[in-house]
């Protein structure tokens, strides 16, 4: 007998209207969401003009999307910390301190 999870038997497939719903999208944004590549994958049941998101197609989004949202947050954290060095270089150079600025001693 297979074992099936008890979280997929709790967890029904989803129409788009309760998905922009649990997301707190419109329906605007789930199909420009689509375009991009970017939402999870719908199907439509046979012989009806019905369109579901499986339960665990939203599990497979969701993790996919804090995956990304992780890689993004690290990527502009690599930028800022880019930018802060660049800047605080460009100053240094500004600075009369700075050491192609000053004049070199001889040694006698």
């Amino acid at each position: 007998m297979n074992a099936v999870p008890e979280n997929v038997i709790d967890e029904p497939s989803m129409t788009i209207d309760e998905f922009c719903f649990s997301e707190r999208w419109s329906r605007a944004t789930f199909f420009k969401m689509q375009r991009l590549g970017v939402a999870p994958p719908t199907y439509r049941l046979p012989g009806t003009n019905i369109v579901r998101i499986s339960a665990r197609a939203r599990r497979e989004w969701r993790e996919h999307m804090e995956k990304f949202a992780q890689e993004e947050a690290a990527q502009q954290e690599r930028e800022r910390r880019a930018d802060h060095a660049r800047r605080a270089g460009q100053a240094a150079a500004r600075s009369e301190h700075h050491v192609s600025k000053t004049r070199k001693r001889r040694i006698a």
